[in-house]
C-alpha cells in the first residue's frame, strides 16, 4: 500500500469501529528528523513555565480590583450584604466562617495540580506537561477578563469577606498581591476548574504510560465514558460538595466550571494551538501525538470515506457518478496534502 502512515490515520479513526482504519498517506519524512539538541530540548520544557506564572500573577496582581468594589457596594448597601439566593446554599447555614472543610477544599485542588506537574515531570510526558500549564493560562486568562468585567457578590457574605481579608471596613482594604484570588471569584469556580484540570490531564499521564488504563467502563459498548471521564467528573462532584457545605461558590459558578472544562479538554483547535504555541516542542514528541485541527479530521474522515475533500454537491455528486473513482482510495498529492 505504500507509505502506510499509521501515525494520524488510525489516532483519528479508531473509534469508528472495533477495528483501528489505516488509509495510504504519503511518507512526510519525519523518520528523518535529526535528533533534537539538548537546548531546544530544556527550552520546550521550560517555555511553559514564563507563560503560567505571568497568567497567574496577573490575575493575582489585579484580583484586588472586584473585591475592593465589592466592599464599597456592599458598605453602601446593607441590604445586599448575604450572598444570592441559590438553592443549594439556602439548605443550610453552615458556611458563616472559614472552617475544616474550607481548608480541605482550598488544598485539595492545588495539592492534584502539584501532584500532576510531578508525574509529568517523573514519566517525561513533555506533550502533557505543555498541554497542562498553557491550558491553565490560557483558562486563568479568560477568567481574569470575565471577572474584571463583572463582580458578583460573594458567596461568603459581607461579613465573612471582611473577616478572610483581616479587615473591619472597606477603608482598611489596600492593594495588595493575592495568591488565593478573591471573595468575588465568582464568574467559575477555580476550585472545580482546577480540580478537573489536574485529574484529567493526569489521566492523560497515567494512559500514556499504562496503555491498558485507557478503557470504557463497558468494553462492548462504544458509547460508554472511559474510565478517566468518570473518575474527573466525581472528583469534580466532590470538589463542589464541599464548596456548597462552605458556601465557596454559588451552584452556577460551580456548574459553568465544569462546562467549561470539559469543552476546553475537549475540544481539538484548542489542543492543538496550545500544542503549537510551543515554538520548541515540534519534532520533540511522537508524531502520533500531535494534535490535530477539527477541519483537518474533518478532512482526512472523508478521505477515508473516498471522497475528495471540500467538494461542492454537485461536485460529489459527479464523483461518486464515476465507478473508478469510487473504487479507488485517493492517492495524488492533492488529495492527501492534509498531512502536514
Amino acid at each position: 500500500v505504500g507509505s502506510l502512515c499509521p501515525v494520524r490515520g488510525v489516532r483519528v479513526l479508531e473509534t469508528l469501529g472495533p477495528e483501528p482504519i489505516m488509509y495510504p498517506i504519503p511518507d512526510t519524512g519525519h523518520r528523518n528528523r535529526q535528533k533534537p539538541t539538548m537546548g531546544r530540548l530544556v527550552a520546550a520544557w521550560v517555555f511553559p513555565l514564563p507563560v503560567l506564572v505571568i497568567a497567574n500573577a496577573t490575575y493575582m496582581s489585579l484580583a484586588w480590583f472586584p473585591n475592593h468594589r465589592y466592599l464599597e457596594w456592599a458598605e453602601e448597601r446593607p441590604q445586599c450584604r448575604e450572598h444570592l439566593p441559590d438553592v443549594l446554599l439556602d439548605l443550610h447555614d453552615m458556611g458563616a466562617e472559614a472552617s475544616m472543610i474550607t481548608k480541605v477544599a482550598d488544598a485539595a485542588p492545588g495539592l492534584l495540580v502539584v501532584f500532576t506537574a510531578l508525574c509529568c515531570l517523573g514519566t517525561k510526558n513533555l506533550l502533557v506537561w505543555n498541554r497542562f500549564f498553557l491550558t491553565q493560562a490560557f483558562v486563568i486568562t479568560m477568567n481574569l477578563i470575565a471577572e474584571q468585567s463583572t463582580t458578583i457578590p460573594s458567596s461568603y457574605g459581607y461579613a465573612r469577606c471582611k473577616n478572610y481579608l483581616g479587615i473591619s471596613k472597606p477603608e482598611e482594604d489596600h492593594f495588595a498581591f493575592s495568591p488565593t484570588g478573591s471573595c468575588v471569584a465568582m464568574i467559575w469556580s477555580g476550585h472545580v476548574f482546577h480540580t478537573m484540570l489536574g485529574s484529567y490531564m493526569l489521566g492523560l499521564v497515567v494512559e500514556a504510560q499504562w496503555p491498558r488504563f485507557r478503557r470504557r467502563l463497558c468494553k462492548s459498548c462504544s458509547t460508554a465514558p472511559l474510565l478517566k471521564t468518570v473518575i474527573v467528573t466525581t472528583l469534580a462532584l466532590g470538589e463542589m460538595s464541599l464548596l456548597v457545605l462552605d458556601k465557596g461558590h454559588y451552584t452556577v459558578d460551580m456548574f459553568l466550571a465544569i462546562l467549561i472544562a470539559l469543552l476546553t479538554f475537549t475540544n481539538s483547535n484548542i489542543e492543538y494551538w496550545i500544542f503549537h504555541v510551543n515554538p520548541f516542542i515540534s519534532g520533540l514528541v511522537p508524531e502520533r501525538s500531535v494534535p490535530m485541527r477539527n477541519g483537518d479530521m474533518k478532512e482526512l474522515l472523508r478521505l477515508a470515506q473516498n471522497k475528495p475533500p471540500f467538494v461542492s454537491s454537485e461536485e460529489e455528486t459527479e464523483y461518486t457518478s464515476s465507478e473508478d473513482e469510487s473504487s479507488s482510495p485517493p492517492s495524488t498529492p492533492d488529495q492527501l496534502h492534509l498531512v502536514e
